[in-house]
């Protein structure tokens, strides 16, 4: 179903496929963690933090209620500089949207733009071609964009395209990625996190267009 808003169990099943996606790529973003330091948390942080939320969260139709309750769990739960960022990157949402039952696209909107200054703002010294660049340009296209877009899934598939380059370019922005060959780890958790978002989308669009075939096309016995 194409919705053109979104209630607190849209979000919050956003956050659970997002979640999956972390949690089964944290080895590889492991490995590939050299910034700030190679110590090979970022994945086993990221995933941690991602699923303490989900666990905690208040599922209800109310998105006020969903993403309160996620930003608070999220500062309970928060590991390393990838969960921190993340757990403020909800925040900026709460803060922006956290008095309403539903969020249209421009509230969306608001809420990820305010996100990205959460998330900058919780970094001392924030640092280009990290994962706060993959959120920037993210919500960057959101903020640009979401009026040329009718539905929520057609913003975000588009939105995550624009991620997915950016993630590509963290190399070109960070001398030690470029070095050691990869992108940095908790860009590509972010990435990950919305390709979990993107695989609900698709798994929606799946079912309508199997539900509109059959009704269109009855079985005849």
């Amino acid at each position: 179903m194409k919705k053109a808003t979104i209630n607190g169990k849209d979000f919050y099943d956003y956050l659970r496929f997002g979640a999956e996606e972390v949690y089964s790529g944290k080895d590889d973003l492991n490995r590939i963690n050299v910034f700030p330091v190679k110590d090979g948390d970022t994945g086993t942080n990221l995933a941690l933090t991602i699923n303490s939320i989900v666990d905690e969260t208040e599922i209800s139709e109310d998105f006020n209620v969903v993403i309160q309750s996620m930003s608070d769990a999220a500062f309970e739960s928060a590991r390393g500089n990838s969960g921190i960022i993340f757990a403020s990157f909800l925040n900026g949402f709460s803060s922006a949207c956290g008095q309403l039952r539903t969020v249209s696209m421009e509230d969306f909107s608001n809420g990820a733009t305010l996100a990205v200054q959460e998330a900058y703002a919780a970094v001392a010294s924030p640092v280009e071609g990290t994962m706060l660049t993959v959120i920037r340009e993210w919500a960057d296209y959101i903020r640009d964009n979401h009026s040329k877009h009718h539905y929520f899934s057609d913003l975000l598939e588009a939105a995550y395209t624009r991620a997915k380059i950016a993630l590509e370019e963290t190399p070109e922005k960070l001398e030690v990625l470029k070095r050691s060959k990869v992108v940095d780890s908790g860009a590509k958790g972010f990435v990950l996190f919305l390709s979990g978002i993107n695989r609900l989308l698709s798994e929606i669009k799946t079912a309508a267009f199997s539900d509109k075939t059959v009704s269109e096309n009855p079985r005849v016995d």
